[in-house]
């Protein structure tokens, strides 16, 4: 049995050298791998120009798609402007926008003028209302403030000036039989409710 074992870890101790060796040995390279090897490019390179040739021809194919549609709809196109009036070179569109200036400035300061005249004349040196004032002013009285309070009459207030409050007959109606201190009254219905629950 011992011989048995030995002879067990004899082949794996040449199995595992033999492994040893092979991994330690270069590999041999052919001629036709050597030339392959010149002319290798990465696989992550040749991924990018893969992804890169596949999204410029998906944009090609996109412009295209476009520009045919926007042909298909100029072709199918039926509006038409009606413009009547002719076109114009640039330096008759700067002549025509420096008229309707001139046009525009003269006509506000035609404007201005004519308002301050009317101002002019409407001034005076007495100060006058407008008719909006006197809308608001039409109701009141056209007398001053202080000859109005003077006109007023005192009013004859000698009978309530004893400082006690009067009581009205309906507060007094309502108030009935209650009368003495109110802490009092409070006490003596509680006690008389207490002595209804309790017998």
């Amino acid at each position: 049995m011992a011989l048995k074992m030995s002879k067990i870890e004899t082949l794996r101790k040449e199995k595992m050298i033999c492994e040893i060796r092979s991994l330690q040995d270069r590999p041999h390279i052919s001629e036709n791998s050597k030339k392959l090897f010149k002319s290798y490019v990465p696989i992550y390179k040749r991924l990018e120009e893969v992804v890169k040739s596949r999204y410029e021809h998906k944009k090609t194919l996109q412009i295209q798609a476009e520009l045919s549609k926007k042909s298909e709809f100029k072709a199918n196109c039926t509006f038409k402007t009606c413009s009547k009036t002719p076109t114009r070179t640039p330096e008759e569109f700067v002549e025509d926008a420096v008229n309707w200036e001139t046009r525009r400035v003269q006509l506000q300061e035609s404007l201005k003028r004519k308002k301050e005249e009317k101002e002019e004349l409407e001034i005076t040196l007495k100060p006058s209302l407008s008719s909006k004032t006197l809308d608001l002013t039409s109701f009141r009285s056209l007398t001053p403030v202080f000859e109005r309070l003077c006109e007023v009459k005192p009013k004859d207030d000698k009978k309530n000036l004893n400082f006690r409050p009067n009581i009205s007959p309906i507060s007094s109606k309502m108030v009935g039989k209650r009368q003495g201190a109110i802490f009092n009254r409070l006490y003596s219905q509680r006690k008389f409710k207490l002595n209804d629950s309790g017998s």
